[in-house]
């Protein structure tokens, strides 16, 4: 993926939630919220988010509560 490039994220419900650009994560609004490390995803304090996982449709945020 190009480091510039949009990747749009859905929640596994069908949220639309941001998008992915490079190793980042953002909300829709633009304000960064995680980076990504391979499928996991973590906040900016560091903290586990959640992950990527495979759907019939593409891939979406999942979290474990």
């Amino acid at each position: 993926m190009e480091l510039n490039t949009r990747r749009w994220l859905w929640t596994w419900s069908g949220r639309c939630f941001g998008y992915r650009r490079g190793n980042a994560l953002y909300r829709s609004n633009g304000i960064q919220v995680g980076r990504f490390v391979e499928q996991e995803v973590y906040g900016v304090d560091g903290a586990y988010l959640g992950e990527i996982r495979a759907a019939d449709d593409g891939e979406r945020l999942i979290t474990s509560r």
